[in-house]
């Protein structure tokens, strides 16, 4: 039994410490050449703007769910939800079109991953090297701790 109980606790270790490896490429691009780009979906956050960046979601494997919200500042989580983007394969390109506030973010996107991870993007220009906002916050749930228990 404390030899089972040795490996839950060492497996468990392990896939916190494996967090690293499970983000999703984001990046922005100002101009237009999209054609190498395998483009699934577009959504728009800013109807009524002119001039927009777009946001690219390439997922390195299956996104289950895309939930977009806007950004509560005063208790720094996501405030009312807007749309859902559904499923998204692996290789398939989100298009995100809004306006990068490099202030209080506007929004925030929530994904879940094929194997029940939770992630979190908070969309605010930060201005730093070529990602220009934050990196993606990653929350394994119970299902996914199972899972991986299970997969191993």
């Amino acid at each position: 039994m404390i030899v089972f109980l040795m490996y839950l606790v060492g497996k468990i270790y392990s896939i916190k410490k494996a967090e690293m490896f499970l983000t999703e490429s984001f990046f922005v691009r100002h101009d237009d050449d999209t054609s190498h780009l395998n483009i699934g979906k577009e959504i728009t956050l800013d109807e009524d703007m002119e001039a927009y960046e777009t946001i690219y979601l390439v997922p390195n494997d299956v996104i289950r769910e895309i939930q977009f919200y806007t950004y509560d500042w005063e208790n720094h989580k996501e405030g009312e939800w807007i749309e859902s983007a559904g499923a998204l394969r692996a290789g398939e390109v989100l298009c995100i079109n809004t306006y990068l506030a490099s202030g209080i973010p506007n929004y925030i996107i929530k994904y879940e991953r094929f194997d029940y991870v939770i992630g979190t993007l908070v969309l605010q220009e930060e201005g730093r090297g070529l990602s220009n906002f934050r990196t993606p916050e990653i929350k394994h749930t119970w299902k996914s701790y199972f899972y991986h228990l299970i997969k191993a």
